[in-house]
């Protein structure tokens, strides 16, 4: 079942260091989406196994600066927390999901920073619209784009290569059934959207949680 359309003008909070600026008001939920991993052998980690290791709980608020304390620290150093990256078989199932959570997987907007030939590859590049001025920010340098769905899974590698192929800063389909934000180069992305997708995604072997908006950012880049 498809989440219910949002209205398409995009209100986000002002604040770059709190969810709300990665996120709307206008969808039924908001949840932190924590990117996986890379262990031993290019094996997939996610967070709730490794909260379990450390004995912990993972909550919205858990921060990998807090986990990595309390975990063995020759794991630590096998492990590859991917800022802002997903692996192509992780990204292949993000996408699924939200594919199946959208009347427009054909026509999407992504919301880069900085354009060049590398990072906007296969997609064309777009004005912002006045209902979607709010995805112009909150970094210098954004540029949006507009393509299929399918181009997130398409521009990944086996490893990131700088900004070429990282998770744009937003991603929205067309007829607003979700917004993904990615602040710079954080562990998380950050999801406003109807119950349907965040249980996609939890299908999908996703640890996913629900946040509120008003919370400071506990995401974490490099």
């Amino acid at each position: 079942m498809k989440d219910e359309r949002s209205d398409l003008g995009i209100e986000l909070g002002t604040d770059p260091g709190t969810v709300a600026r990665f996120t709307t008001s206008s969808h039924p939920r908001t949840a932190r989406l924590f990117l996986p991993l890379i262990g031993a052998d290019e094996s997939i980690c996610s967070w709730s196994e490794l909260c379990a290791r450390a004995g912990l709980q993972l909550s919205p608020t858990t921060r990998w600066s807090q986990l990595s304390q309390a975990l063995p620290a020759d794991l630590v150093e096998q492990l590859e927390l991917p800022y802002g990256w997903l692996a192509p078989p992780t990204t292949e199932r993000l996408v699924r999901a939200l594919t199946a959570a959208t009347t427009t997987a054909e026509s999407c907007f992504f919301s880069l920073w900085f354009h060049d030939q590398y990072a906007g590859a296969g997609v064309g590049l777009a004005d912002y619209p006045p209902q979607l001025e709010a995805l112009s920010g909150p970094f210098d340098g954004m540029a949006l784009h507009s393509g299929p769905l399918t181009w997130l899974s398409d521009r990944m590698r086996p490893h990131p290569w700088w900004h070429h192929n990282l998770m744009p800063v937003f991603t929205m389909p067309a007829d607003g059934a979700f917004l993904l934000g990615c602040p710079i180069y954080h562990d998380s992305i950050y999801i406003s959207s109807g119950s349907d997708l965040l249980e996609a995604l939890r299908a999908e072997g996703f640890d996913i949680l629900d946040i509120g908006r008003d919370e400071t950012l506990p995401s974490e880049s490099r």
